[in-house]
């Protein structure tokens, strides 16, 4: 006990307290410490306004909360490990040791944020179990915020490695010195690392956002929930609605009623990893409340733990060729004359494969003559002659059309990637003698496909190894672009085009023409961040970087030989912020 008393000596309680401030304050979670005996060093501080309503003194809930806190704190101490953990109603926490020389001596418990959408459903048996209104118990939650479990636990690590910092530098005064240098080169080469990685970032960001809203196709991603978080402008053209109307919207708001089942069911697959692709036939409803037809290719996105994040679809307007398909049943004039006037492949097979009629399109896709088209079968022409078989079998046992992208080969033996429908023929008795189908050469649209994905996994590796905080803007100071860091920095959606100095009056006029001149200034520091400003040239447009970098300011007061640390919220080099 005596030796616990010694290590709690170690903790400079006034110092640890303008941390928690700090922490509490920039990243607006609750925090508390406490020694290794459960007893708390400094008091839990920004607890919510739900916590403070509806968990306090609430006999129910509150005695489950404390215990799950008493438990990480057991957890912590045991493992010396961090530990997130749920608290109640989807709340979570998350549990960091404090050690010395390898020996924990205290622990963090913090956050006490949603880390997911509120279930309505729990939310609601919880208000109902306690005796609170529904619509007060929600309204209360909602305004927890929100916070993923990997940002907890990196959270939790960078107050850690804060505190620990602190503390050794506590024990060590004769090193202080020395390793403040370090961390001056350290942060100088870090900056120049910055500014030569935001360009690139910014670089590449533009050529990705260029291939996907000059895309003839709708690009978009949905949540696992079936929500559009990003479309491109295509939709404006092929549906009718702004972009910003469907980004936020559910897919049902756009797919016809009958089609639904076909999304919801592909995202079930999606979540549980049954399948890793998918491409399907739908019909969507315009902003005229007309009934359109799309191919869609679907691809989902997975977190390093393997949960679903995000699924990228592409979605190409058939309407027109579903249009002609359906006149192909028309009488044979009208058939011959829409045959050969289609720009995709037709053709028209018997049972055995043989190719019985192909329109003009369909020889120019492959290179050959009509006539030696009737020589061959029509798996022969794709790549996989089994996958061919398997997919012409399954729509003569299901007698429903379907669609397939897949790979051919021409007369010269070239590969090519082909997007491929075809529907079942049955004669009057309705027994199968046969399918039509539709063939388009699909090469140039997976091309730019795969230059669009390499080009956004690339923005997205450096987007998301960028600690600083970052915004461009052009060179009257009207703000152009900026990432999530600041985003995070400021917690509020930022308006493109307003003056840097609204954001940030210590950034006036003045000094972006200073800028404008120089090239390069420092702001200096304001508040707990370091700012600067560099003068780029991206594509013969001029623009104005500013980075705002967090840093710890050491106060140099000799007092009887004491060094006084002020904390300004320091984040660590190794540790990724969301």
């Amino acid at each position: 006990m005596k030796k616990s008393r010694n290590n709690e000596n170690q903790i400079p309680t006034e110092l640890i307290n303008k941390i928690q401030n700090n922490f509490c304050k920039t990243l607006d979670i609750a925090l508390a410490i406490y020694n290794v005996n459960g007893n708390n060093i400094t008091k839990e501080m920004n607890l919510s306004t739900f916590w403070n309503s509806f968990i306090l003194g609430n006999p129910l809930v509150y005695p489950k909360c404390k215990a799950a806190d008493i438990n990480a704190i057991k957890t912590c101490i045991s493992s010396n490990d961090s530990h997130v953990y749920n608290i109640y109603c989807d709340i979570a926490a998350f549990a960091v040791p404090i050690s010395i020389e390898g020996k924990v001596i205290a622990v963090c418990i913090g956050g006490k944020s949603r880390t997911e959408n509120p279930n309505l459903k729990l939310c609601k048996t919880e208000a109902e179990n306690s005796g609170i209104n529904f619509d007060t118990f929600l309204e209360a939650y909602l305004e927890i915020p929100l916070v993923s479990t990997d940002q907890l636990k990196l959270i939790g690590n960078l107050l850690k490695n804060t505190i620990e910092t602190i503390l050794d530098l506590n024990l060590n005064k004769k090193h202080t010195k020395s390793k403040i240098d370090e961390m001056q080169i350290m942060n100088d080469m870090l900056k120049e690392e910055v500014y030569s990685r935001t360009k690139i970032l910014y670089e590449t960001n533009q050529k990705y956002k260029s291939i996907v809203e000059n895309a003839i196709d709708i690009i978009a991603t949905i949540n696992k929930n079936g929500i559009f978080t990003e479309i491109n402008s295509a939709v404006n053209e092929n549906l009718g609605f702004m972009k910003e109307e469907v980004i936020g919207m559910h897919f049902s708001k756009l797919v016809a009623q009958e089609d639904i089942p076909k999304i919801a069911k592909m995202i079930e697959s999606f979540v549980s990893h049954g399948i890793d692709k998918e491409s399907m036939i739908i019909s969507c409803i315009d902003a005229q409340e007309n009934e359109k037809i799309f191919s869609i290719s679907a691809k989902p996105i997975y977190d390093n733990l393997g949960n679903l994040t995000e699924i990228q679809c592409i979605m190409h307007d058939i309407t027109k060729r579903k249009l002609l398909e359906k006149e192909l049943h028309k009488t044979k004039d009208e058939y011959v004359q829409l045959f050969d006037s289609i720009k995709d492949g037709v053709y028209s097979v018997d049972l055995k494969g043989n190719l019985l009629k192909t329109n003009e399109s369909f020889s120019k896709i492959f290179g050959y003559e009509k006539e030696d088209l009737k020589k061959i079968t029509i798996w022969s022409l794709f790549t996989d002659q089994k996958e061919a078989k398997d997919f012409i079998d399954q729509i003569e046992n299901t007698k429903e059309s379907s669609s397939l992208i897949t790979t051919a080969k021409n007369n010269s033996e070239k590969e090519f990637y082909i997007e491929w429908n075809i529907a079942p023929v049955n004669n009057e008795k309705g027994n199968p003698i046969g399918h039509n189908g539709v063939i388009r050469d699909i090469t140039s649209r997976m091309k730019y496909i795969s230059t669009a994905k390499t080009e956004a996994t690339k923005y997205q590796s450096l987007f998301d190894n960028l600690q600083e905080g970052v915004i461009i803007t052009n060179e009257k100071g009207e703000i152009k672009e900026y990432n999530q860091k600041i985003a995070h920095i400021f917690r509020r959606q930022i308006s493109i085009g307003i003056h840097i100095s609204e954001l940030i009056p210590e950034i006036t006029c003045d000094k972006v023409q200073r800028l404008a001149k120089k090239g390069q200034i420092d702001i200096g520091y304001i508040k707990e961040f370091a700012i600067s400003g560099v003068k780029l040239e991206v594509e013969g447009e001029i623009l104005f970087q500013w980075m705002m970098k967090e840093v710890c300011k050491v106060d140099y007061t000799r007092e009887k030989g004491a060094i006084n640390n002020v904390p300004l919220d320091v984040k660590h080099a190794d540790i990724k912020s969301n």
